[in-house]
């Protein structure tokens, strides 16, 4: 369940990261921290 979690995790922030490549690299202090709040929820609801 975690490992499944992980790795739809993860593709989803690929993909996210080729939609909004220049996004991320001006708001990386924030997105950062935004979608590690997010993995939280996603494993502990």
């Amino acid at each position: 369940m975690i490992v499944e979690l992980i790795l739809t995790s993860n593709v989803l922030l690929i993909q996210i990261v080729i939609n909004r490549k220049n996004y991320f690299q001006v708001k990386n202090n924030y997105v950062l921290p935004l979608w590690i709040d997010l993995f939280k929820n996603r494993v502990n609801p």
